[in-house]
């Protein structure tokens, strides 16, 4: 079977709760945006705002690391293709609470167009069960990060 060619890359950053995905997949985008100029659109979708963490227009990871965002809705974020046209780079947030299917086509649209795609995502649901957007991206991904840490009794 012929692997499909993209012009953009796509990088997955997964692990566990707490692990520093967002932390990472933030300070990644920051570092493209603000070291080498280049347009970036930070995604997370409306149903992953968390109270006390994230603010209107910006996405904070819990080590307090932040990015300007666009909330879009998590079952219809095709949005997010106008949106990103003339960007370098658009960073998913929170991707896993998106539905499969349309963040999929989302995705793959934008490294057809050759824009870079970065990834947050869970790997584990609370039942042990990979999350289908990981499942259905992770063949495709130039790149995966884990992140993982260890819980520690107290």
């Amino acid at each position: 079977m012929k692997k499909i060619k993209f012009h953009g890359l796509l990088r997955i950053y997964t692990g566990g709760m707490g692990g520093g995905k967002t932390h990472q997949v933030i300070s990644d985008s920051n570092q493209r945006l603000h070291n080498l100029n280049e347009p970036v659109l930070v995604i997370q979708p409306g149903v992953s705002i968390r109270d006390n963490i994230d603010d209107s227009g910006q996405t904070r990871a819990r080590s307090s690391v932040s990015a300007g965002s666009k909330i879009v809705p998590y079952d219809n974020p095709f949005e997010v293709l106008d949106l990103a046209r003339e960007k370098k780079l658009v960073t998913f947030v929170d991707s896993h609470m998106f539905v499969s299917g349309p963040i999929v086509a989302v995705v793959y649209g934008l490294l057809k167009s050759g824009i870079d795609v970065n990834l947050d995502c869970l790997k584990f649901d609370y039942g042990g069960k990979v999350f289908p957007v990981l499942a259905d991206l992770i063949h495709s991904a130039e790149k995966i990060n884990y992140y993982f840490r260890k819980c520690l009794k107290r």
